[in-house]
Order: structure tokens, then sequence, then C-alpha cells
């Protein structure tokens, strides 16, 4: 979404594969659709990408190392940066596929944490 509103996407600072925990802003907290998010949770991501923010967006939802996960463009377009789908069921077998890119990261523990990351 952000690319298609003209504005720079780019590697992230690194790859966000697991499970991490997500904010809302002050402005997610306010949205309508996302006011019933609790104000931090852990979500599956699988990226490495990042952006910066078109004009027209605001931003909903941040993390520690990339702040523009959920952004709303004008009134009614929703980009979401994480999985809020994925379940634990369904994390076993991305976790299987996925090894080589995850070993690529360098994190040795990864395997070894829970659902919440830690």
């Amino acid at each position: 979404m952000a690319k298609a509103w003209v504005a720079c996407v780019f590697n992230g600072p690194k790859k966000e594969i697991g499970w991490y925990q997500m904010w809302l802003t002050d402005q997610g907290i306010k949205d309508p659709l996302l006011k019933s998010f609790p104000e931090d949770f852990f979500v599956c991501q699988w990226h490495g990408d990042t952006f910066h923010l078109p004009k027209e967006v605001v931003r909903f939802v941040s993390s520690d190392e990339y702040f523009n996960q959920v952004i709303r463009i004008k009134t009614m377009s929703y980009g979401f940066q994480f999985h809020f789908e994925i379940t634990k069921e369904m994390t076993a077998g991305l976790l299987e596929t996925g090894r080589e890119e995850i070993e690529e990261m360098g994190d040795e523990d990864f395997f070894k944490k829970d659902s919440a990351g830690v």
C-alpha cells in the first residue's frame, strides 16, 4: 500500500520472523477498527521490509524495530505489516518451510522461544 501511495519502501534494520510485541499508538487506541485491540499484544511477523509514511496516512500500531506496523490511508484503507490471522498451529508449518530463512537471521535461540517470543 505504501508503495502504491508513492512512499519509499526499503529493507528494515533486521527481519522480524516470529512472535513480536506490538503496541497501539494514541491514534490506534481511538480508531474504530482497532479500539478493541489490547494496548499491547503479540502477533506473528514474517517480513524484513519497511517504508516511509505516505501523505494522508495515520500510523496505528508500532513495534520496537518497525514503527509502521498498521497504517490507514484516508478513511477506509488499512495496511497490516503483521499476520494477526496466524495461529499457533499454523506457525509450525511456517517454521518448517521457512527454517533456512530463519537460520539466516543468526538467532540461535529462535527455535527455543515460546509463542510470546521469550
